[in-house]
């Protein structure tokens, strides 16, 4: 269930994810610092529900601007799972507007709260592509959030781009390309 105050999604074991839809930490990491200019219309469009998030991306390493030899670990490889600290000011909004919208939650006890991280593209919509600038590599990212509902349909693109088949979809307004063009001002609704 998707509310203007709060995603309810009952899951196969019973329990209940909760979360606000389009609120947000932002990291200030090297890669959003050097990209920010790309974003200022999203930002603009969506600055009320951002907030600055911590250091965690940027300490990792990965999130940087430097470069790394493939025959040695990477930092992807040295940190595998980067699960951002979650808000307790959020994390307690987010409890209250599910329980005030659906009462039976009251009594439930919160087992666990999750954070994770969104990668993003400056207009909203996935880079899915290859025509990368590097010789074998496809790149689908960008999906903002939306990677559980829309992974099958990108899996099966994907597929179809690799393996050279007719794509089940039009193709160009995921190109990577688009960003060498004007995007300014271009923001996906979500």
């Amino acid at each position: 269930m998707h509310t203007a105050s709060v995603s309810v999604t009952r899951r196969g074991d019973g329990g209940h994810t909760l979360a606000i839809s389009g609120r947000g930490h932002l990291d200030p990491t090297p890669g959003a610092l050097f990209g920010a200019k790309h974003f200022l219309p999203m930002f603009a469009k969506r600055w009320r529900a951002l907030r600055p998030g911590g250091l965690q991306a940027w300490n990792a390493g990965f999130e940087s601007r430097s470069r790394w030899s493939m025959d040695r670990q990477t930092p992807m490889e040295r940190t595998r799972i980067l699960s951002p600290r979650p808000s307790r000011a959020l994390t307690k909004e987010t409890l209250r507007r599910a329980r005030e919208l659906l009462p039976a939650l009251r009594d439930i006890p919160v087992e666990a709260i999750w954070a994770g991280y969104v990668d993003s593209t400056p207009d909203g919509v996935p880079v899915i592509d290859t025509d990368t600038g590097v010789e074998g590599l496809m790149l689908a990212a960008g999906l903002s959030g939306h990677g559980f509902g829309i992974g099958p349909g990108v899996g099966h693109l994907v597929a179809d781009l690799v393996l050279g088949r007719q794509p089940i979809t039009e193709v160009a307004q995921y190109r990577l390309a688009r960003f060498q063009d004007s995007q300014w001002g271009k923001v996906a609704s979500f």
